[in-house]
Order: structure tokens, then sequence, then C-alpha cells
């Protein structure tokens, strides 16, 4: 509501896909963003950017001072039990809700919410369901890809539902205008996944396109899948775009670009330079 009488063309709305800032070379990048360009921004972040509570704190506390809102919905990897936290999370879920409440202290946004006069951001919560894998759509015992999860419910045949139904109430609010959402799997079959064994199955969740198109999405960005992706399928724009950092010889960082998908008019698919200048070593807290 805060925002709901700001100007139209006030926020430009950026993506950030796979950010792994638990990694050094990804933290310097996000460290190098200027401070100042992106003050009158929204950055959404489809999940996936640290595996520890401890890190994604961290990731927060960087990017939070950059834009002048953030939105975020957690991937597979901040459902992981790292060996660290063990003793902390008796399972996934307690992780999940604890980031919840994190995300709730450092004023980073989990619900919908207007970002300015007739602009709409819908986070979706969602979990894979293997039945994605059309040609083949039956879990696969050997997969190990979430082995650090440890749900209280069965992963594979209750996990999406459940995660679909915490989206309920975001579904019947009266969206209008230009609405944005975003989760962390693929809400279509259509979507490009990597070719490796089993990749369909762990990839998306074709009941959450239902979801997209119950809060009227004209665009729609999701992480995971590490396949770039942008097209318009039955009027609605998915896009998928992962960071991509390379660390040279000298140590230095790529500088790579962020993905603006909003430009304040008309959805785009612009690439923004975020530094003014070669990006520092890591300062993040």
């Amino acid at each position: 509501a805060i925002d709901a009488a700001r100007a139209p063309g006030s926020s430009r709305v950026f993506v950030l896909a796979e950010g792994r800032l638990d990694n050094a070379p990804n933290e310097q990048w996000a460290n190098g963003i200027h401070s100042t360009k992106f003050l009158d921004d929204v950055l959404i972040i489809t999940g996936n950017l640290a595996d520890s509570y401890r890190a994604l704190e961290r990731a927060f506390t960087c990017l939070r001072p950059k834009f002048r809102r953030l939105f975020f919905v957690p991937g597979n990897h901040e459902a992981w039990i790292t060996r660290p936290e063990q003793g902390t999370f008796p399972d996934s879920l307690a992780k999940l809700f604890a980031i919840m409440e994190l995300c709730d202290a450092l004023d980073v946004d989990v619900f919908p919410a207007a970002i300015c006069s007739g602009v709409y951001v819908v986070p979706l919560l969602s979990w894979y369901n293997a039945s994605f894998d059309v040609p083949d759509p039956f879990p696969d015992p050997a997969m190990q890809a979430n082995k650090h999860c440890k749900w209280p419910v069965d992963q594979e045949q209750q996990l999406w539902r459940y995660m679909l139904r915490l989206n309920q109430e975001s579904l019947d609010k009266p969206y209008y205008g230009t609405v944005i959402s975003f989760s962390h799997f693929a809400p279509r079959t259509n979507c490009p996944v990597l070719m490796e064994p089993g990749a369909r199955k762990i990839s998306g969740c074709a009941e959450l396109d239902e979801q997209v198109r119950a809060v009227r999405s004209c665009c729609h960005a999701y992480g995971h899948t590490h396949c770039r992706f942008n097209e318009t399928l039955d009027g609605v724009k998915y896009i998928h775009r992962p960071l991509l950092v390379d660390l040279g010889l000298d140590g230095s960082v790529s500088k790579d670009p962020l993905l603006c998908i909003f430009d304040g008019q008309a959805l785009c698919f612009d690439m923004v330079e975020t530094y003014d200048e070669a990006p520092p070593g890591p300062q993040c807290p």
C-alpha cells in the first residue's frame, strides 16, 4: 500500500536469478553494484541466493540498500539444511519460515505489493513436480539433487501442493494494470531445462501456471533451470536469465549486467550495467 499512489513510470523492475552470493566471485559482483544508481528501482530475486541462513542474511544486507525494494522467493538451495544448521532447524520448512521472518526484519518483500500506481509484483512459492517431465511423469528415487533438504511432508507428492496452497491468499487480491509474477521453479513445460538425465523432473511445476494466470500476470520471471528464456506464451511473457560471473586469472570478476524486465512504462528485456567502474573486492558484512 505504501507505493500504490506512487507516480506511474517511476519504477524499473530488475531480476536476479541464481545469484549464489555465497560464492566469493558472485558476492564480489553484488558488492560492486552501484550504491545509488538503482535507488528508485525494484529488484526481484527468484531464489537460490545462498545455501545457509547466515549467507542469505549477508546477501540481503548487501543488496537491500542498493534498491528501493527487494522481492524474494526461496529456492531449493535455501531449503537445504547445511551441516552447521543441523542443530538449528529441525527441518527445511522450519528454515523457510525463519527465512520469512528474516525478510520481514530486513524489509525484503515476500508478499504481493504495488510498486507504483497500476504496477504489481507478485511472489509465488513453488516446488517441483515430477510430472513436469511429460514423457516420464514419475519421481526418480535415485535423484540426489536435494538430498540436503529435510521435509516433514512427502517431497514428491505433497510438497508442491503445499507450496501452491500457501499462495492462495495472494491469488484473491484485486490486481490491475501491469502484474509481474515470479517463482523459483519453472511454471510451464515449454520452459527449457538442462539436458541432463532427470533434470526435467526437478525443474518445474506445470500447475503453478494456473496461479500465474489467476493473478492476471503479463510477465513471469523464474529461476532454477539455468537455461535462458524470453518468450511470450498464451499472452504471458516468461523470462529466465541466470547470473553469470566469471573470475579472471588476475582475480577480477566479470561485470555481468542486470536484467531489466520493466522500464517504468512497458515490459522489456534490457541488460543494464551495474558498475560505473571496476567492481571492488568483497566488502559485504
